[in-house]
């Protein structure tokens, strides 16, 4: 596994950049989590304030410089502001493993915009981080985020126990 995030890795596609969230991205991290259909599936303390939300960026922020996660917001290439996120995490060196986390905000659902991100990361997870598999967590009524997940060749591993979230897992050599 290399976990080496300094300098950060801007990834592009077509119609999206996966950049480093700046302190200036308070408000749309403000937004994503809190906003109740963004976090619908997803079992985490909301933030209350845009104080909270500049914690939580400092937070991510330390974990990219001791290289212990790596954390993009996902802008449109031709505007700045954030539309979503997606990260890398809960990385295991003993299994080579790291588990994915994404979010879009709801006015951007449908477009394909997601899937170009997951699409950069998956090739950064693999080629760059030179992971073995990804992980992911949904929940098992998020069928938005299953569906994206089958469609990139996740497998479903089955549920996690004592919980309502399924494993979903994506190898190297797919």
């Amino acid at each position: 596994m290399h976990c080496q995030f300094t300098p950060f890795p801007t990834l592009t596609s077509d119609r999206v950049v996966l950049r480093r969230i700046e302190l200036s991205d308070d408000q749309e991290i403000f937004f994503q989590r809190s906003d109740k259909t963004m976090n619908e599936f997803i079992d985490r303390p909301g933030v209350q304030t845009v104080e909270d939300a500049r914690n939580w960026i400092n937070m991510i922020s330390g974990g990219i410089e001791k290289n212990e996660l790596i954390a993009w917001g996902v802008a449109l290439k031709d505007k700045q502001p954030l539309v979503g996120g997606f990260c890398l995490w809960n990385l295991e060196p003993e299994t080579n493993t790291a588990e994915i986390g994404f979010s879009l905000h709801p006015e951007y659902w449908g477009k394909g915009l997601m899937q170009e991100a997951l699409e950069a990361g998956i090739k950064f997870g693999f080629e760059t981080m030179q992971l073995d598999t990804l992980e992911a967590h949904t929940h098992e009524q998020n069928s938005r985020s299953r569906k994206l997940l089958e469609r990139n060749g996740f497998v479903l591993k089955g549920p996690i126990a004592g919980s309502n979230y399924l494993v979903y897992t994506l190898n190297s050599s797919r």
